[in-house]
């Protein structure tokens, strides 16, 4: 799962400084790290009370991984026995997020729970649910990342890096692939079977979009408070480019001709 905010405004921040005559400033999400701890620590020890524990790993659960993380200080990753905590901030493309990994299937319980303290926040954006294998390998560019997998690229396109030399390569294109992510100002143009979406979304990719996708997909849409439509896609999983032409048409359906 990843779940997508927006960062302060520039204006909001305190702290900026120069450096031999330029100006940083630093971004900071909306979602702070704190925050997001408490909000995870908050679902983390419900599964302590349900007894849905793993203590077959070296590892601690994760509601004690949370708690000794505290609600203060910065973070990037955190492991449990049953999941991956991530925090982020990138801050060029406008936004931070919370992503939560499954170390083995069903070990984040029912998804909804750990969206739900984070939708109706300030800054929500949007949040989706995915395959964490599929999306890794609609997303890799590197062939490095391949071989190291044992995995053939040979057939797949590529394209230049972009870079000049010495350290201009060859990479794997990904431009078409049905499963790919890419940063936008804002937001992250992604695709899955579940997914939550903000009217602070609409306002990035475009309000027009929205009438459009609820006429597509009445059926899967339930509204939310806060304006929030939740997209519940029955019986079909993005696991795979047996369902590419599900993933471009909801694409085309959110992110216009792409």
């Amino acid at each position: 799962m990843k779940i997508i905010f927006s960062l302060t405004e520039k204006d909001d921040l305190r702290g900026n400084h120069q450096l031999h005559g330029i100006s940083l400033v630093p971004r900071e999400g909306m979602m702070s790290p704190g925050l997001a701890i408490s909000k995870l620590r908050g679902t983390a020890e419900k599964f302590v009370m349900l007894g849905v524990v793993n203590t077959s790993d070296d590892m601690a659960p994760a509601s004690v991984v949370l708690r000794r993380a505290g609600n203060s200080r910065p973070w990037g990753e955190l492991a449990s026995q049953q999941l991956i905590f991530q925090y982020g901030v990138a801050a060029s493309f406008e936004h931070c997020f919370v992503q939560i990994e499954e170390r083995y299937p069903a070990a984040a319980g029912v998804w909804d729970d750990w969206i739900n303290p984070f939708v109706f926040e300030e800054g929500f954006v949007q949040g989706w649910v995915s395959d964490v294998e599929y999306n890794r390998w609609q997303n890799a560019t590197d062939p490095f990342e391949y071989q190291l997998a044992g995995r053939d690229c040979s057939h797949l396109p590529r394209k230049s890096n972009g870079l000049p030399p010495p350290v201009a390569k060859e990479i794997v294109d990904i431009s078409v692939n049905p499963g790919r992510w890419v940063l936008r100002d804002g937001y992250v143009e992604a695709v899955a079977p579940k997914m939550w979406l903000s009217e602070l979304f609409w306002r990035r990719v475009g309000l027009e979009k929205k009438n459009r996708f609820q006429q597509e997909y009445s059926e899967s849409i339930k509204a939310l408070v806060g304006g929030i439509l939740k997209l519940v896609l029955q019986d079909i999983d993005f696991d795979s480019e047996v369902t590419a032409e599900e993933q471009v048409r909801l694409r085309s359906a959110l992110y216009g001709n792409v």
